[in-house]
């Protein structure tokens, strides 16, 4: 394992992924294991990769349409060809989403990928953590930004997760964040009350 550490130190954004809102590279399953397979071999160590548990969940994207939400545990065992007993085994979890029926492969691809990349501490280039901090500093840095979420996420649960009335989104577009927020403290008050009384 050491051996291959000195050997592969980092790995570059091989692929193009595209989004609903654009597109941006990443390191993908295939690009680490086409670094990493003549390594392994060179230096004795078969990986076996299998998937430790799986879970699926069914939601609503932007547009209103069913994504299949993945949820997977991968575990890939490294094995010394030269002595099978000497093994080193690593867990990473990751989630995929789709529309159809890839989801299960998508999680499964990434967690095996990162179990690859965390076990050999390479430096992946990658940009999908840089993405998720320039998320969380818009967020940051437009507090209307959060209020929305928090009205939203308030919405779904006065109407249990059911389909929101399209006259209360038209209404939150015209909304001014004062306003927003005084509804979000009236929502709050109508769902405890209705709390109390299911209760």
């Amino acid at each position: 394992m050491a051996q291959v550490m000195e050997e592969v130190v980092s790995i570059g954004k091989g692929s193009e992924v595209s989004t609903g809102r654009g597109s941006y590279k990443a390191v993908s399953h295939d690009d680490v294991t086409a670094l990493l397979h003549k390594p392994l071999i060179k230096n004795g160590i078969v990986a076996i990769p299998s998937m430790v548990s799986h879970d699926l969940e069914i939601g609503k994207n932007s547009k209103g349409n069913t994504v299949y939400i993945s949820k997977a545990w991968a575990e890939v065992t490294f094995y010394n060809v030269a002595a099978p007993g000497d093994s080193l085994s690593v867990k990473c979890f990751s989630m995929g989403f789709d529309s159809q029926d890839k989801g299960p492969g998508k999680a499964y691809s990434m967690a095996v990928k990162y179990c690859l990349l965390k076990a050999f501490m390479l430096e992946s280039c990658d940009e999908e953590e840089q993405r998720i901090r320039d998320e969380e500093i818009k967020i940051k840095s437009d507090p209307f930004i959060k209020v929305k979420s928090d009205y939203l996420a308030l919405l779904n649960d006065f109407y249990d997760l059911a389909d929101i009335p399209k006259t209360e989104i038209e209404k939150a577009k015209k909304m001014s964040m004062q306003e927003m927020s005084q509804e979000i403290a009236n929502l709050q008050e109508e769902l405890n009350e209705r709390n109390k009384l299911n209760g």
